[in-house]
Formats: C-alpha cells, structure tokens, sequence
C-alpha cells in the first residue's frame, strides 16, 4: 500500500472515531502526496496518456470549483461578522471563515503539488472543469446573495436561509469526489468537508426554529442533483 492510501486510510479511520466528533481531523494535517496527474501523464508511453489521465479530469475541476465555493462563502461570512444579531451565529461566521481559508490553501496546495501551477499541463487538462460535478451552482447563487446580505432584515434568518443551501452544495461536491475522484487526498478532503458541513447545516437549522419558528425560506434551496449527491439534511 502506498503512502497516500495509508494517508487516506488513516484519515477516514480518524473520521469514524469519538474524537473526530468531537474535534476532528484538518485540512491543514493533510499531506500534497502523489502521484499527480502530470507525473502519472510522464510515466506514460505516448499512446497511453490519454487512457491513463481520462480519469484525472474530475480532481483538478474539483478543486477549482470548491475555491471558488469556499471563497463566496468566506465573504458572506465576512458580512455576518458585522451584522449578525445573535452571538452563535457571529461565532459560527467567524469558525466558517478560519475553516475556509484553511481549505483554500490546502486545495491550492494539491493544486499545484499536481499540476505544477494553477493551471493544469496540457497533457491533463480537462475537456469539461466542471465535468458532471454537482453543486456548483451554489457558489454563483451565494455570490449573488452579498448584496443582498448586505441590507436585509432580519440578517440572522436572511444568512441561515442563504448559507444552507449553499452548504448543501459543498455537500453535492465532495461526495461526488467520494465517488468519482482518483487521488486519496482529493477523497480524504471531501470526507471532511461532508462532516463540517453537514454538521453546520444541522446546527443552523436549530438555531431557525427556535429563533424563527414562523418564518418561511427567504431563498429557494438547491435541488440535489440526480448523481452523486446525498439527500439534503
């Protein structure tokens, strides 16, 4: 077994334990291990390298897409920060913009660690970035949501009925690089992002019922999409 299945092994094994539910693993205890996508590409005899990286596409158009995913969802956190009324929700703004920052430079790393720059060799470069991943769509949605975020009243309900399904998202992402993904660190770091979302969408749903018991949505939530997705929470 190689160092990144032992790596990506002992993570999922650490996610089951009673510690991670308490705490859990980080991004940030994660080794950029390889092979990557390039150096599988070079290892190749030319005749090969198309039926070798075929499968390669779907990390490197996850990783753009979930930094792009963090990064929205980071700069509506920023806005909670100055107008969220409850002190739970400022606190969770605040965990959502330190876990954010952390993921981006991870999936930066692995970025370059196999591409060799942010943007892939030619060789591996994908037809398709977004390449039947799901949930994408969310980061355009939250991104059109800062203005509003901006002004509405009241904010709390506003951002829980925008983060929500923004999460769920980032959900729809990772565990469709659960499935689809090739490289044991691209798994690994999806596992832990279905974790801390999930647990964040639990927790803001709390916090709506018992602070907005007759409220109806603000924003319309994302429908799951049909493959590789699980059901919303």
């Amino acid at each position: 077994m190689t160092r990144s299945l032992l790596t990506f092994s002992a993570l999922l094994a650490a996610c089951n334990t009673e510690a991670d539910r308490a705490t859990g693993p980080v991004v940030v205890d994660m080794p950029a291990t390889g092979p990557g996508p390039s150096e599988v590409a070079n290892s190749l005899p030319p005749d090969k390298v198309a039926e070798g990286t075929e499968r390669m596409p779907f990390d490197h158009a996850f990783l753009n897409a979930m930094i792009e995913h963090h990064k929205s969802g980071e700069d509506a956190a920023k806005i909670a920060l100055q107008r969220a009324e409850h002190p739970e929700l400022k606190a969770m703004a605040q965990d959502m913009i330190t876990t954010d920052e952390a993921h981006i430079e991870k999936l930066k790393e692995l970025r370059r660690t196999w591409y060799g720059s942010d943007a892939a060799p030619a060789a591996v470069m994908p037809k398709d970035e977004k390449s039947e991943l799901p949930g994408t769509e969310t980061s355009t949605s939250m991104a059109k949501d800062l203005d509003h975020l901006q002004t509405t009243e009241p904010f709390d309900l506003a951002f829980i009925d925008a983060m929500i399904p923004h999460h769920q998202g980032a959900i729809d992402m990772a565990t469709a690089a659960g499935e689809k993904a090739t490289q044991p660190e691209t798994k690994a770091l999806a596992s832990i992002i279905v974790r801390d979302e999930s647990r964040a969408i639990d927790q803001m749903k709390t916090w709506r019922d018992a602070w907005y018991p007759t409220a109806q949505a603000t924003t319309e939530p994302v429908e799951p999409a049909a493959e590789g997705t699980v059901a919303p929470r």
